[in-house]
């Protein structure tokens, strides 16, 4: 099963997966993909050239999981805001669930304003939450609303 979780930047989207995986599970995570190749933390200001590696390498791992992964699950980690992409990436999957998860914008930038990790501005912060949330539009294959 692969499980497409998607919301806000700062919404608990990784919380939400790592109190969900089990061993053995796969995670693809855009930001973790980021750090491991550029050995940086994922939240500063991204080096144009490591986030076009990483974004090939994250198509690399969709492919893959697509062509190759039979059993277990997968977690997908990603943004995501139109909820028409949000349906046509999952048809892109045999098996897949799109969980939505959307708390109300402030609760995203506490939680940003909370995490050591993220050392941009919390005025970059406000811009990447509200951009998401002026992006969003619903989807009705949207499964699981988590809040």
């Amino acid at each position: 099963m692969v499980h497409i979780v998607t919301g806000p930047p700062g919404a608990g989207k990784n919380t939400f997966v790592n109190a969900q995986m089990r061993p053995n599970d796969m995670i693809i995570d855009l930001d973790a993909i980021y750090a491991a190749i550029s050995d940086s933390n994922p939240y500063v200001q991204k080096n144009a050239v490591l986030f076009q590696a990483a974004m090939s390498v994250r198509a690399h791992l969709f492919n893959y999981v697509r062509k190759y992964i039979k059993s277990g699950d997968v977690w997908i980690v990603a943004c995501m805001p139109n909820g028409r992409k949000r349906e046509m990436f999952a048809r892109t999957f045999k098996n897949s669930k799109v969980y939505l998860i959307k708390p109300p914008k402030q609760e995203c930038l506490e939680h940003i304003k909370n995490d050591n990790q993220r050392l941009y501005p919390i005025e970059y912060a406000e811009k990447i939450v509200s951009d998401w949330y002026k992006a969003y539009t619903p989807s009705t294959k949207d499964i699981k609303e988590v809040k």
